[in-house]
């Protein structure tokens, strides 16, 4: 990820890059920034900018997160017996 900027802005609606929640997002120091209105964790009203690339790396760790623990669910399932019932 690249550095030169904060991963998070909160409470924009309070500052001058409250401009950003028209748009869904802002370029602020040569980074892109996403609007979120509600955190995307919690669900709570939070009105942050989270920089783009921030954004990319969280979902991806959730989609990897979520993809490994569906296989540890599938290995941890009990066997139901087999096809032909040869148990």
């Amino acid at each position: 990820m690249n550095k030169n900027g904060p991963e998070e802005i909160h409470w924009v609606r309070r500052g001058p890059l409250s401009i950003a929640r028209l748009y869904g997002g802002i370029v602020f120091n040569g980074q892109h920034y996403i609007y979120f209105p509600t955190c995307p964790i919690h669900g709570a009203e939070c009105d942050h900018l989270i920089r783009s690339d921030v954004v990319r790396a969280r979902r991806l760790k959730a989609a990897q997160d979520a993809k490994k623990a569906k296989a540890e669910k599938a290995k941890a399932a009990p066997r139901t017996g087999d096809l032909f019932g040869d148990d």
